[in-house]
């Protein structure tokens, strides 16, 4: 059985995205090493998260999933917020209401990160929607976010 927790180790090492990750441990008989051997990946612990590169004030910079779901959850925590948003080229892909999903959202963590790391890797728009209307662009935020921390750190 393919579990996520393979899944994701597999992601971490290679960052491929979830369907060619599933397919090849099938085909490996859930041989996670080989897996990440066929696609590319190294099994020594040198490897990051699935990570997105994005230019922010003139600097490129990765962003990994677990920024963005760290920058959803700050989002959250302060309320008000309606629903999560992934886009695609201007076209609504998914739509989770946090109203309704924000506990499972905290619980699934591993399948959230996952499914966040796909969308950050192929570089999809992921907003919050708050109640009143407000739209929190989340790639942007976490954007600024980790610009902050890496010039808090050089100086």
């Amino acid at each position: 059985m393919i579990t996520t927790e393979m899944i994701d180790r597999v992601m971490e090492k290679t960052g491929k995205d979830y369907f060619t990750i599933k397919k090849e441990l099938e085909n490996t008989g859930g041989n996670v090493d080989e897996a990440i051997k066929n696609l590319g990946g190294t099994t020594d612990a040198g490897k990051d998260t699935a990570k997105g590169k994005f230019t922010f004030n003139g600097k490129e910079i990765d962003l990994s999933a677990k920024e963005i779901m760290d920058t959803i959850k700050e989002i959250w925590e302060k309320g008000n917020a309606s629903y999560l948003l992934i886009e695609k080229n201007g076209k609504e892909v998914f739509r989770l209401n946090l109203v309704l999903s924000g506990v499972a959202l905290m619980l699934a963590l591993q399948p959230v990160l996952i499914g966040l790391g796909i969308a950050v890797v192929a570089n999809y728009d992921i907003t919050i929607v708050m109640k009143d209307g407000e739209e929190i662009n989340i790639n942007q935020k976490a954007l600024e976010r980790k610009f902050r921390e890496e010039e808090n750190k050089d100086k």
